[in-house]
């Protein structure tokens, strides 16, 4: 935001380029408050980074990008298991988590915790810079909805993938809405406009699917369910609107009547359970 404010005082800016750089704090803060409730509401959702590393199948020497690298997390869950003399190139945008998680890097080399020159930097972005050199392993992790060109961006990866490389492609499922679309049917309210939003999410995961096996020979698709928890309905009820904004009308006029109904999908624990699952794609050039 202070960037944003900065060009637009220099008349460096304009109104295009500023309305994509809200878009990009919105969404970035969007992303952010979603990790944050599932965090607090599954003690599962903090090893996701794990999982990513863990069917990336990193090993020594190898060459990497991280293409939309972020806070690192990828990275800082995984310190300890980091094989030797491997080379992580991380490309993001300034002025975001990224730039912390550069100012740790370098913090680590100097404490002699990290190897130095085992992280590298670019700005920019990524849709309109060269990636440069050929990478063993590519990680495109939960950044697919920044990209204005998907297509030509997913042809960019694989030119610069090795032959026996991985591209590793994450995002969100649809299991939550598909809960909450049979719960809405339930409740008897909300269920139409749940139902478009359940196949517009269906649509966006097929859509990208295709993108995948139009660029790469073989796509495996993994999945990562977790489940959350909650101890009162007035949390469930939050997280539920914050899932799908679109639903804020809607339940917000019967709101005392579906926290009620929350209630009643309680477990004999006490506790109202949703499902939530996010998808892997690991993508190469050619057979195995």
């Amino acid at each position: 935001m202070d960037k944003a404010v900065w060009e637009c005082r220099e008349n460096r800016l304009n109104m295009d380029e500023l309305f994509l750089k809200l878009r990009d704090i919105l969404k970035n803060r969007q992303m952010d408050e979603m990790v944050w409730d599932l965090v607090k509401y599954s003690h599962k959702a903090s090893d996701w980074n794990c999982f990513v590393f863990e069917q990336a199948e990193v090993t020594g020497g190898q060459q990497i990008l991280d293409a939309g690298a972020g806070w690192g997390g990828l990275w800082r869950k995984n310190w300890k298991r980091m094989p030797e003399k491997i080379a992580v190139t991380c490309i993001d945008k300034h002025n975001t988590w990224a730039d912390t998680f550069e100012t740790d890097v370098r913090d680590m080399v100097k404490k002699g915790e990290l190897p130095d020159g085992c992280f590298s930097f670019r700005w920019g972005d990524m849709e309109h810079m060269e990636l440069g050199g050929k990478y063993d392993r590519i990680f495109f992790n939960h950044t697919a909805s920044y990209m204005q060109d998907g297509d030509r961006m997913l042809v960019r990866f694989s030119d610069c993938l090795k032959e026996d490389g991985l591209f590793i492609c994450t995002w969100g499922g649809s299991l939550v809405y598909e809960q909450l679309l049979q719960w809405l049917c339930e409740f008897g309210q909300g269920g139409a406009e749940m139902e478009n939003v359940v196949s517009k999410r269906s649509g966006w995961i097929q859509d990208w699917e295709n993108r995948l096996h139009r660029t790469f020979q073989m796509v495996e698709k993994r999945a990562y369910p977790i489940e959350l928890t909650f101890e009162e309905p007035e949390d469930c009820f939050s997280f539920l609107l914050e899932s799908n904004k679109g639903l804020q009308k809607v339940l917000s006029k019967c709101k005392k009547d579906f926290l009620v109904f929350l209630e009643k999908k309680a477990d004999v624990k006490n506790v109202i359970r949703l499902k939530k699952d996010t998808l892997l794609y690991r993508c190469r050039k050619g057979e195995v």
